[in-house]
């Protein structure tokens, strides 16, 4: 950040204001009295070691990245400087009508938020590698959600990545011990349920209806894990593959990995366990009674923008 040490104190930067996403900040300044204050197009924000500043009326205007321009300029700088999490110093200066700096407010502190997910396709959180940092795994509803504000398809990530951790209030996560999902969280993010549809889920019910789960010609909506497994085992199609289950205190997703291998994905206090569906159901009580539905049209992904109004 240039030296601004010289320049008259003129600006006052108000406190950073939480606001959800594309935004996630606000940001606003006021002037000292007497002081005929300049166009707003002509007051810069310099975070960190930027040398160059951001338009503070940037904040206001959509980009493509999914973030409005000034907060997507803001997180570039925070991830080639590798100051994720950490406190960055925030002033404002004002432009003379030829560009020289005029004046400079006083300065905050701001955090930004944690890394974007790692992996490269919405799909890997459950049915690939994952996330090379592991999530944390919460108790309902504290999990976390993903947002995607763009299309994750395989290519490496951009610069900031595709998947980022937003809270209840559907801002970007800042502490990496809430880094994670709960039962219900999880499952909405592995599906990139975007966050206009995926506050506040905290029953099986509830998950199935944002995932559009139906049900089953052969296994009733709700009977003992005996009855599911006979009837899963005597059809082994689209009528009953892949499929949702839960009872009050779990949830899982019974999916084919490749061709033969038709295995549970749980998501429970223990993070990620995957197992072979025979094995999985040798495990468990045969009389315990679990609620059904397949997933045979979970809703397609809406990315950036047009997922948060």
């Amino acid at each position: 950040m240039p030296n601004f040490s010289q320049l008259p104190e003129k600006l006052i930067l108000n406190p950073v204001q939480a606001v959800p996403l594309p935004k996630n900040y606000h940001f606003s300044v006021g002037f000292a009295p007497g002081w005929t204050p300049p166009n707003k197009d002509k007051i810069l924000l310099f975070f960190g070691l930027m040398s160059q500043g951001l338009a503070l009326n940037t904040q206001d205007q959509a980009s493509g990245s999914g973030f409005n321009r000034l907060l997507t300029d803001f997180l570039e700088h925070v991830a080639l400087h590798q100051l994720w999490g950490q406190q960055v110093p925030c002033t404002a200066v004002a432009l003379a009508n030829d560009g020289t700096y005029l004046a400079r407010s006083n300065t905050r502190m701001l955090k930004p938020p944690i890394p974007p997910a790692s992996f490269t396709h919405y799909r890997d959180l459950a049915f690939g590698p994952g996330d090379t940092l592991t999530p944390n795994a919460f108790v309902p509803p504290l999990g976390r959600r993903l947002y995607y504000r763009t299309e994750a398809m395989g290519a490496a990530p951009a610069t900031l990545g595709p998947g980022w951790y937003i809270d209840t209030a559907n801002r970007l996560e800042e502490s990496d011990a809430n880094r994670g999902f709960d039962r219900f969280s999880f499952w909405l993010s592995a599906f990139a349920v975007p966050p206009k549809n995926s506050c506040n889920v905290q029953t099986g019910e509830m998950l199935a209806l944002k995932l559009n789960a139906a049900l089953s010609r052969f296994v009733a909506k709700s009977t003992t894990l005996q009855a599911i497994g006979a009837a899963v085992n005597a059809n082994l199609n689209g009528s009953t593959l892949p499929a949702l289950m839960w009872t009050s205190t779990r949830v899982v997703v019974v999916h084919l990995l490749g061709q033969l291998n038709l295995t549970v994905f749980e998501f429970d206090l223990g993070g990620l366990r995957k197992q072979y569906w025979t094995d999985w159901l040798a495990a468990q009580d045969p009389n315990s009674v679990w609620s059904f539905r397949r997933l045979v049209q979970v809703p397609m992904p809406i990315w950036g923008m047009a997922g948060l109004a």
